[in-house]
């Protein structure tokens, strides 16, 4: 099965709070960044 990660990557996700979290902490780095990201490409597809 496809994994959520890889899923958001492809665009075919988008980005939960949560996600944005644990990304946040995972490579450590504010969650804002990762909503930043998604915010800009949602805006680039509009």
């Amino acid at each position: 099965m496809i994994s959520y990660l890889a899923l958001l990557v492809h665009g075919k996700r988008t980005l939960t709070t949560n996600m944005a979290l644990r990304l946040g902490k995972y490579f450590h780095t504010s969650a804002q960044l990762w909503i930043n990201l998604q915010a800009r490409y949602d805006l680039k597809l509009a």
